[in-house]
């Protein structure tokens, strides 16, 4: 599991990245459904991230948390991934930034390479109840460790694309993930949902955000 010092990072794009962001024209994004995942490792607090998704377009995601800087104010930090397109809006010191990222610069918030294909992770048979929706377990080990999900088969946000909880187009959990354990050596982590929130609405409109040129 990466660590989730996740403000530091997304804080430190911003100030070292070049911005390739030039030539995307702005757009309006529009969310209706919304998941709150609290994220905790062994040796960090819990930290909360929402994803917003829109009932009307599976090819968006948009991910926010509140980066704590060291001035002692929290900014609105917002990653929207549209098919190959992943763009960071930035809410900091009175000002609104926007950039685009690479999938690598992304990597330190993606689970993604934790999980296996399908045909290595095995279905245990136990099962429990999540926010009130009946989960299933999956597991795996792998040389680095050991990886338990939660899957909800029936969930009523349907997306397969979800990085941090190892969720990619080629879903290899037959539903939504609610939980997620994952060890490493000494390290451990734990991702779950604690909120669903179907009638959310966020508005994101990129055209009141400059674009980042460092």
């Amino acid at each position: 599991m990466k660590s989730l010092a996740l403000s530091i990072l997304f804080f430190s794009v911003f100030i070292t990245g070049k911005s390739n962001f030039e030539n995307v024209i702005p757009k309006t994004y529009n969310f209706d459904q919304k998941i709150t995942m609290t994220a905790k490792s062994s040796d960090e607090d819990a930290v909360d991230i929402d994803y917003f998704f829109s009932s009307k377009d599976d090819s968006i995601l948009c991910m926010r948390m509140n980066a704590d800087l060291e001035m002692g104010s929290s900014e609105s930090i917002y990653i929207v991934f549209e098919n190959d397109k992943i763009e960071m809006l930035m809410n900091a010191a009175g000002m609104k930034m926007r950039k685009t990222i690479t999938k690598e610069e992304f990597s330190a918030f993606s689970n993604l390479d934790e999980i296996p294909e399908q045909s290595e992770i095995t279905k245990t048979g136990n099962s429990k109840i999540i926010l009130g929706y009946t989960c299933n377990a999956y597991k795996t080990t792998t040389e680095s460790g050991s990886v338990t999900a939660w899957v909800c088969p029936n969930f009523p946000i349907d997306r397969a694309f979800v990085p941090m909880l190892g969720m990619r187009k080629n879903n290899p959990f037959d539903g939504f993930v609610m939980e997620l354990h994952t060890t490493a050596s000494t390290e451990k982590a734990n991702l779950k949902i604690t909120n669903v929130d179907l009638n959310a609405t966020l508005v994101l409109d990129t055209s009141t955000y400059k674009d980042f040129k460092f």
